[in-house]
């Protein structure tokens, strides 16, 4: 005699009372009779639990509240007093022989009901490998109702659906290779080895993964330039001569912008902002060589500014093309005003090729609509265009 404890799908024409076809009043009148608590109660879908098997109700949308979809989860589902749990594809349809056919949906159902369907591409997609359906798919048993969700080879759940809701499309029936390989013992590693190969894959056949890798090596590359001369220039501040000279007036002036520390012509293609004004100072002394010269320095030049005409203050010369003249508080942080800009300027090219490498599969056919089109005529053959 079986028992009655077991959730055996072929002892009631109802699991515990419910069947696809009610409406939600009938199944939430079940569910209030029975003392049931529903979880993530919402107009599509809810969950009750029933002993040690959960419930999930799919209801239809379009205002008949039909329950198109009940599936069930548990550690132990019966057929016939045989489990099918935690049972390769292979073994669970032996146990519901006979089934009629047995057809592969490329998804999960009892996770994944309905899913909103995909927009149509310029090429199909390549239909599912036996490896991707047996690691999260579905085998259909129309004849029976049934869908036997299926992970990593072996049923984990099942779903309950009247005739008219049907999947609309199957990526085809079981085969006898694909039951052979569901009862692999080592299938999960398999599947696992097999992933990351089609992963690979994947990522080589994108045409534009070669543009974006030397993108990157060429941000790369030019951020180890930028740091390689900012290293060079602190080791020549670092051993510049400190002069002494002397303040000969005060001005006013714009303050140096970022896109001056940029190197050309990048200065040129941004635009100046609000000029910012800020007090300078005129300070004169004596080259190494004797020559007499002057600079225009900023406040932050200086760890303390002068503060009077006449003044003697300290200035750091580096001789070169052009010459460059700093206070002693920027001469220190040289290298690093100087060429962070530069860096920020290399990352924002990759970024913005990134973004336009990432749109140009959607603007291409824009763009082909934009270039006219060459036609190849024959004298011969008018018809030929």
């Amino acid at each position: 005699m079986p028992d009655p404890a077991r959730f055996d799908l072929t002892q009631s024409d109802a699991w515990f009372g419910f069947r696809p076809g009610m409406t939600r009043a009938e199944v939430l009148a079940a569910v209030e009779q029975r003392a049931l608590e529903k979880e993530g109660d919402d107009e599509q879908d809810f969950v009750v639990s029933v002993d040690d098997v959960e419930l999930e109700f799919w209801f239809a949308t379009d205002g008949s509240a039909r329950l198109r979809q009940l599936s069930a989860d548990a550690a132990e589902i019966f057929w016939h007093g045989k489990p099918l749990i935690e049972e390769c594809v292979d073994e669970a349809l032996r146990t519901m022989e006979p089934h009629g056919p047995a057809l592969w949906v490329a998804h999960d159902i009892v996770a994944f009901p309905f899913p909103a369907p995909q927009p149509p591409t310029p090429t199909p997609p390549a239909p599912p490998t036996d490896e991707e359906l047996l690691e999260r798919g579905t085998v259909w048993l129309p004849e029976h109702g049934l869908g036997l969700a299926i992970y990593e080879g072996k049923v984990s759940g099942v779903a309950w659906r009247g005739p008219q809701d049907f999947p609309a499309q199957f990526a085809g029936p079981v085969t006898a290779a694909q039951r052979e390989l569901s009862r692999r013992p080592d299938l999960d590693e398999y599947l696992r080895e097999k992933r990351i190969v089609q992963t690979r894959v994947e990522r080589r056949r994108g045409p534009l993964d070669y543009v974006r890798g030397t993108l990157t090596v060429a941000a790369f590359v030019a951020v180890a330039m930028i740091a390689r001369r900012g290293f060079h220039d602190t080791q020549m501040w670092a051993q510049a001569p400190v002069l002494t000279g002397r303040l000969v007036a005060f001005e006013h002036g714009p303050k140096k912008e970022f896109r001056e520390y940029l190197p050309p012509p990048l200065p040129r293609l941004i635009p100046a902002g609000r000029p910012v004004e800020t007090d300078l100072f005129r300070v004169e002394f004596h080259d190494p060589a004797g020559a007499r010269r002057a600079a225009l320095l900023e406040p932050s030049e200086f760890y303390v500014p002068p503060r009077e005409v006449g003044e003697e203050v300290q200035v750091i010369f580096a001789d070169g093309e052009p010459t460059r003249v700093h206070g002693p508080s920027r001469a220190r942080d040289a290298a690093f005003v100087d060429y962070v800009p530069w860096a920020i300027c290399v990352g924002v090219l990759w970024l913005a090729g990134h973004i336009f490498l990432s749109l140009l599969p959607l603007l291409w056919p824009l763009l082909r609509k934009l270039v006219p089109q060459a036609t190849v005529s024959d004298p011969d053959r008018p018809g030929l265009r």
